[in-house]
């Protein structure tokens, strides 16, 4: 399951993540069945090849546009795109502002350290 860094495997990406945006959630996972290569080769390659790296991030903010869009219009359940985006940096702080049956929440943007993949979950 190690196929060769090439065009074609650029051409691929870019062919899979366009084929993810009408409905379709892009995953590393997704994109490594598509390729027929390891996770673990998206991500050396997302370190050696700045092309291939830029479709990564391409389709990361994917990810996070499809989470937010679905997620505001109620077509996808609040708490797991809640759980997915964390993936992105965001974090979630309950407030108790007005006793138990009001509470408010604050979105808490944090930084994303795209260098090592090992320590975030993905989708």
């Amino acid at each position: 399951m190690n196929l060769k860094y090439g065009p074609h495997i650029l051409e691929e990406t870019k062919l899979h993540i366009d084929g993810c945006k009408d409905d379709k959630y892009p995953t590393i996972a997704s994109l490594a069945r598509h390729l027929k290569v390891s996770k673990m080769s998206i991500y050396k390659w997302r370190r050696k090849y700045k092309e291939f790296d830029e479709l990564i991030d391409d389709l990361l903010c994917l990810q996070e546009d499809m989470l937010i869009e679905h997620g505001l219009s109620g077509q996808w359940n609040t708490n797991i795109v809640k759980l997915l985006l964390n993936n992105h940096g965001y974090g979630w702080k309950d407030e108790d502002n007005q006793g138990p049956s009001h509470r408010k929440v604050n979105l808490i943007f944090q930084g994303v350290d795209k260098e090592d993949p090992s320590e975030s979950s993905e989708p």
